[in-house]
Formats: structure tokens, sequence, C-alpha cells
């Protein structure tokens, strides 16, 4: 297995790589003098998900003018559980796709989405939440 461990160039400024190295060497991020990291601190899943779904479905969109369906990718770390990928994929598929009756649906892993539009990504939180991207640091 080979691990890279330097950061070169431009990623050197980025805080995104910046933290994800300190992550991966068991360090705390970075929390001040990024423009492009942002942490979310939330103690209760289920408070996670909610602000993941929010985030996702409202914030970016509003503060970056993107499609949160075509534009946004979350990852997750893990499937089962309030702020897991298999929950947090049913409440983004809720929130960007909406059941609309007489539309058509298609099974997306046991949900639902409309055959129109795809299905959101997996997404990650674990019970701090971070999204690089977002202008948004406070608990809500």
């Amino acid at each position: 297995m080979v691990r890279l461990t330097k950061i070169f160039r431009q990623a050197q400024q980025s805080g995104i790589v910046v933290n994800a190295h300190r992550i991966n060497a068991g360090s705390m991020p970075a929390l001040d003098g990024f423009g492009d990291f942002f942490w979310f601190g939330c103690e209760d899943t289920e408070q996670t998900a909610g602000l993941v779904t929010d985030i996702v479905a409202r914030r970016i969109p509003a503060r970056f003018g993107l499609d949160p369906r075509r534009d946004v990718q979350v990852l997750c770390p893990v499937h089962r559980g309030p702020a897991g990928a298999g929950n947090l994929n049913l409440l983004l598929q809720d929130a960007l796709t909406p059941f609309r009756d007489g539309a058509p649906e298609r099974r997306y892993g046991g949900s639902c989405g409309t055959t129109t539009t795809r299905a959101p990504p997996a997404c990650s939180t674990a019970p701090w939440a971070w999204l690089p991207g977002c202008p948004w640091r406070s608990t809500p």
C-alpha cells in the first residue's frame, strides 16, 4: 500500500486538503484560516442528519448557485444510523425530489425517486459534520 503524505502546489492553500491530511494523521482539523473548509458541530446524530440535509438542499444552492442534485456530493463513513448514508439518502431524496402525486417513480436502493431525477449520492457526518464549500460554521 502507498500513502501520499506530501501536499503539492495549490493544494497547500486548501483547507480541505490540509485538514484531510490532519485527520488521516489523527489530528483535529484546523478550523480557521481557510476559505474552503467549514465546520459544523453537532452532538446528536439526528440533528446532524437534519443539518446535512439543510446544507445540501438549501444552503449550498443559495450561497453558490449550484444544483444540489447535480453539483453537490456528500461522502459518508457509515451506512447505518440516523446520520448514515441509508437514512441521509432518504432524507435528501425527500428534500430534493419530493413525492408528486401521479408522477412515475423508480426504485433506488430500497427507496423511491422520480424518473426525471437521479438519486442523491451517499452522505457524510458522524457526530460532527464538515462540508467543504459551505460558508456556515456555527451549530444550528
